[in-house]
């Protein structure tokens, strides 16, 4: 799993087609699930680091994503 969100951090960096099927596949949501189950926001490892920047690069630059990440109530799971 941590390859596979490595990979998708890469990918989603480089190609805005990517990170658009990303989040429109549920990424945001599995995402916080990997947050949680690795220790939350906090107490979380490399594997945190990494899904975070995995929210980053879907919603950087992406203002489809950007809307889509706000519909979706994830601004209010960033807060806390």
């Amino acid at each position: 799993r941590n390859e596979a969100l490595q990979l998708l951090v890469e990918l989603a960096a480089h190609s805005e087609q990517v990170a658009n099927v990303a989040a429109f596949e549920g990424a945001f949501d599995k995402v916080w699930t990997i947050v949680s189950e690795e220790g939350g926001l906090l107490a979380g490892g490399v594997v945190v680091q990494d899904a975070l920047q995995l929210l980053n690069n879907l919603i950087r630059f992406n203002v489809a994503n950007q809307r889509l990440f706000r519909e979706m109530g994830h601004v209010q799971r960033t807060l806390g």
